[in-house]
C-alpha cells in the first residue's frame, strides 16, 4: 500500500461515518422558556437497551444527557443520535466521551453552539437561563475533567464567578458528584474544588441541586436537610449498589422507601419496619434503574424519579418559599 494511502483511508472512512451537527437546547448565555420547562435527566445512555430507551424517548422531548452518551469516535455518535430520535438535547460529556476524543474536538463538531462563547478553544462548560412564569433560573454545566483539561481548568474556575451573580436559584450539571452514598464512591478533588467556588458565590438557599451520572447509581441525596443543595445521580443503564445513609448523608426518605419497597417486594405497611432494621442496603438493578424528571414551573422546581417498569417512584419539590418537601 503506498504511503498515504492508509491515512487517506483513515480519512475517508471517517468522512462516512461523520455525524450531523446538533443544536444544543441552549448555547452559552442563551435561555430557555416556557410557562412548564420539562427536562430529562439521563446517565449511562450507553447501557440502556432499546426498550429503555423509548420508554425515556416516549415520555419526554428535552434530554439531559449526563454523559456516557457515545464513546467518542465520530462512528460511535453517528451511531447513537438516531436513537435519541428527536428530542432536544443538552449533553455533558463524561468518559466515554473523552475516551477517543480526549479534547472533545467530535463533541463540539456534533453539538453546535456547545461552550463559553469568546473563550478561544471550544469549552466543555456554559450556562443559561431558565425563565417560567417570570421567575428565574440559573443553569451552569461544568466539567470536573482536571486531567484531560489542564490549564483550562483554571480558565474554568476563573469563568466560575462571573455567572452567579444574581438572586435565582443555581441547579449545576457536572461530569462528577459532588457527593454520593454509594460504597467507596469519594468526590473528586477537581470537582471539590469547583463546588467550593459556587458554594463561596451562592447562598446556600439559592443553591438547588448538583446532578451527574457519576457513581453510576439512581440516588437524592440531602446532606444538608431541606435547605441545602441535593445531591442527584441518574443512571438508566445497570446502576452499582447504594448504602442508604452513610456519615449524616441521608437520602431523601420518598425515594430511599419508594425504592426499598421495590427491592424487598414488600408491603407498604411492612416498610417502617424494615427502614428501622436495615442500615446497609444492595437493591436488585431494577429496583433503581430509571431516569429522572427534572420541571421547572415558576419558583418551584418538581423532580421525580421515573422508573422503567412505569410510573413514578417518588417525586420531590423544591421552591424559595421552603426548600425540598414532598410533593403536596
Amino acid at each position: 500500500m503506498p504511503p498515504l494511502a492508509a491515512p487517506i483511508a483513515t480519512l475517508l472512512a471517517a468522512c462516512v461515518h461523520a455525524p450531523p451537527a446538533v443544536p444544543v437546547l441552549a448555547g452559552d448565555a442563551g435561555r430557555v422558556e416556557g410557562d412548564r420547562v420539562e427536562l430529562a435527566l439521563v446517565g449511562g445512555w450507553l447501557e440502556a437497551t432499546p426498550e429503555e430507551r423509548a420508554a425515556v424517548l416516549e415520555d419526554s422531548r428535552s434530554l439531559v444527557l449526563l454523559g456516557e452518551t457515545a464513546r467518542g469516535t465520530s462512528r460511535s455518535w453517528a451511531a447513537t443520535l438516531p436513537t435519541l430520535g428527536a428530542a432536544r438535547l443538552l449533553p455533558v460529556p463524561g468518559e466515554a466521551e473523552r475516551r477517543s476524543d480526549r479534547e472533545l474536538r467530535t463533541f463540539h463538531a456534533v453539538f453546535d453552539g456547545y461552550g463559553v462563547r469568546g473563550g478561544g478553544a471550544p469549552a466543555s462548560w456554559q450556562s443559561f437561563l431558565v425563565i417560567s412564569g417570570g421567575h428565574r433560573w440559573r443553569l451552569v454545566i461544568l466539567d470536573a475533567d482536571e486531567a484531560a483539561l489542564g490549564q483550562r481548568f483554571v480558565d474554568e474556575l476563573s469563568w466560575l464567578p462571573k455567572v452567579l451573580g444574581g438572586e435565582e436559584p443555581v441547579i449545576v450539571l457536572a461530569n462528577e458528584a459532588a457527593g454520593s452514598n454509594a460504597a467507596n464512591h469519594r468526590a473528586a478533588g477537581s470537582m471539590e474544588e469547583l463546588v467550593s467556588v459556587v458554594r463561596r458565590h451562592v447562598d446556600s438557599t439559592r443553591l438547588v441541586l448538583i446532578a451527574s451520572a457519576a457513581p453510576r447509581v439512581t440516588e437524592l441525596v440531602l446532606p444538608r436537610g431541606s435547605w441545602g443543595e441535593g445531591w442527584l445521580s441518574a443512571w438508566l443503564g445497570e446502576p452499582d449498589v447504594l448504602l442508604r445513609e452513610r456519615d449524616g448523608h441521608a437520602l431523601e426518605r420518598t425515594l430511599d422507601l419508594a425504592l426499598l419497597s421495590a427491592a424487598a417486594a414488600v408491603g407498604e405497611r411492612d416498610v417502617e419496619q424494615l427502614d428501622a432494621s436495615i442500615s446497609a442496603w444492595a437493591p436488585q438493578g431494577d429496583a433503581a434503574r430509571g431516569w429522572w424528571t427534572l420541571d421547572i414551573e415558576g419558583a418551584e422546581l418538581l423532580l421525580a424519579h421515573r422508573s422503567i417498569s412505569g410510573g413514578r417512584s417518588a417525586e420531590i419539590r423544591w421552591s424559595a418559599d421552603g426548600g425540598w418537601s414532598e410533593r403536596r
